[in-house]
């Protein structure tokens, strides 16, 4: 029993030591602070559904609030570049519809952000082990706002021309959203 605790500590403290040293060296690289992590508001301007969006199918939107990206301002109403990375409808692969989405480029300046999931409702089950009834599309209607965590690629490509070894990679750098639309 003694043995199991000491293992458990010696995991916990090496754990929590992995994710200090990670801080640490984040905090230490030129600019790495300087624009990660933006929130990006954009409100979407047309309708996307699971049931017929594409992969790779371009989403207009623009910002509801100002942002600075690389040192460059964006006004409210600064155009948006969505795209569609991953779509299923409804009972294809689960009993809800789901859609990716990530944001491409704000006006000019491309950007690296994260992939937002947008779910259906998933359908009844008549029993508690059954397969659950088609369930919702996931949809986006017009006029919704979407949050974004983004990260200019231009300091993705600042840390590569440094030669660390660390990537800055869309799931690493930033975690992925999850929504839930009803």
């Amino acid at each position: 029993m003694f043995d199991r605790v000491l293992i458990f500590l010696m995991g916990m403290l090496l754990l929590l030591g992995s994710g200090a040293a990670q801080q640490s060296s984040t905090a230490d690289t030129p600019g790495a602070n300087e624009s990660s992590g933006t929130l990006l508001k954009v409100q979407m301007q047309e309708r996307v559904s699971s049931a017929d969006a594409r992969n790779g199918q371009t989403l207009r939107g623009q910002l509801t609030e100002a942002v600075t990206l690389e040192g460059r301002a964006f006004a409210v109403g600064a155009p948006v570049t969505v795209t569609v990375v991953a779509v299923a409808k409804a009972g294809e692969i689960n009993s809800a519809g789901e859609l990716s989405l990530q944001v491409e480029a704000v006006g000019q300046e491309e950007v690296l952000s994260d992939v937002i999931v947008i779910l259906g409702k998933e359908g009844t089950r008549e029993l508690g082990d059954s397969a659950p009834a088609k369930g919702t599309e996931a949809v986006v209607e017009a006029k919704s706002v979407l949050t974004f965590h983004v990260v200019p690629l231009g300091l993705a490509n600042r840390e590569r021309r440094l030669g660390q070894e660390k990537r800055l990679e869309a799931a690493g750098a930033v975690g992925a959203g999850l929504l839930s639309v009803e």
